[in-house]
């Protein structure tokens, strides 16, 4: 339902992604979760579990099914294991991303870093990924902020434009998803 009918086209083109590669985890409703949390994730038995809140808001359920896309690559990395080389790339980028967008300020006005304004993108690798793909006011922030090119990318980019690079390199998206994630 996501990838048809969710109103942002980020979700629509991440969902679609999911879809196409077969990447269905378990889905189960809930009347409450812990901490007061509306879904979480299982990577032990690949489930999620949603309450109501969690159904209704398209934004917050995709970012569990991303975690679920995303996971294995990341821990592969995280523990030193084997990825191809433009894997090993990709998640080398969105961790120098992550820490270099976490301590840079939302304006050149403003004292307020990413990282202050959103703290639960900035806990670990899987939630940076994980929110980039799923929040539209931390992707939109990401793409105020300009990087310099460097030994992988020959041009000045904003870190939305350089993340969504970084996550088509991590999990395999083609280019036209990327074109689809703008």
């Amino acid at each position: 339902v996501l990838r048809t009918s969710a109103p942002n086209p980020i979700h629509r083109a991440v969902a679609q992604f999911i879809y196409s590669k077969g990447l269905f985890p378990t889905i189960k409703g809930v009347a409450s979760l812990p901490n007061g949390r509306a879904a979480q994730y299982d990577p032990k038995t690949r489930t999620i579990e949603a309450t109501k809140q969690a159904a209704q808001d398209p934004g917050m359920l995709l970012h569990e099914y991303i975690h679920d896309a995303t996971l294995k690559v990341i821990n592969t990395y995280l523990s030193g294991g084997k990825l191809t080389d433009e894997q090993r790339r990709g998640a080398e980028h969105m961790q120098y991303l992550m820490n270099e967008s976490k301590r840079r300020t939302i304006s050149p006005t403003s004292d307020q870093t990413l990282g202050n304004i959103f703290p639960e993108a900035y806990k670990n690798l899987y939630e940076f990924v994980s929110y980039g793909l799923s929040d539209e006011e931390f992707s939109k922030a990401l793409s105020t902020q300009r990087v310099a090119p460097d030994r992988s990318y020959t041009r000045t980019a904003s870190m939305w434009e350089r993340f969504v690079r970084a996550v088509a390199s991590l999990i395999g998206f083609t280019s036209q998803d990327v074109e689809a994630l703008g």
